[in-house]
């Protein structure tokens, strides 16, 4: 009969412990920046969105979960813009609304702090594992980008559809280099295992 595995329990903890460290390694800075654009919001009992696009955002916004995206070519008379060619913050905002059942004025207010966020743990991604920096890095990364000044001048005067487009990108080159790393990983496995 066999004998269970004395060095199991002190594995568990071990392994227990790595997870706990690796979690507070993303929440504690994702905290930290997520506050840093939140703070002056709650400190002001901003009750609406601060920036001179926000108006604009919740408008078109507004107008596509009313007539749907198709109303916004035409939707105002020249010289001004409804930008019918940036569907996509709209149409997420109107998800957001439905699924989350909050007003768009809530989804404004949370979205600059929420994409920088985003944008600093896909940051943290890219330098973890595209430049294979030690885990210790993470949370350097998370902050450093997250609370740059070029995330904070898109969040600052509300840029939101900048925002968007820069946590996708971030966020595509960080599973890019996700599973180049987890291609090679398995590919190096498999070369060892031959031999």
């Amino acid at each position: 009969m066999r004998q269970p595995d004395a060095g199991l329990p002190g594995r568990i903890r071990h392994r227990v412990v790595v997870v706990a460290a690796g979690a507070i390694l993303l929440i504690a800075p994702a905290v930290v920046v997520g506050a840093g654009y939140g703070r002056p919001l709650v400190a002001r009992h901003c009750a609406a969105p601060v920036g001179f696009d926000a108006s604009k955002y919740l408008w078109r916004t507004t107008l596509v979960q009313a007539k749907g995206i198709d109303a916004l070519p035409g939707s105002i008379p020249s010289p001004f813009q409804p930008n019918a060619d940036r569907p996509g913050l709209p149409t997420l905002w109107s998800l957001l609304a439905s699924w989350l059942h909050v007003s768009l004025v809530r989804i404004a207010l949370a979205f600059p702090a929420f994409t920088a966020v985003c944008i600093g743990l896909s940051a943290a991604a890219v330098g973890h594992a595209g430049l294979r920096l030690p885990r210790w890095t993470v949370p350097l990364f998370v902050v450093a980008t997250g609370a740059s000044i070029n995330v904070s001048r898109m969040a600052a005067p509300s840029y939101n559809d900048n925002l968007l487009v820069s946590a996708v990108v971030v966020g595509s080159a960080a599973l890019v280099l996700l599973a180049a790393v987890t291609v090679d990983a398995l590919t190096r496995r498999g070369g060892q295992r031959s031999r």
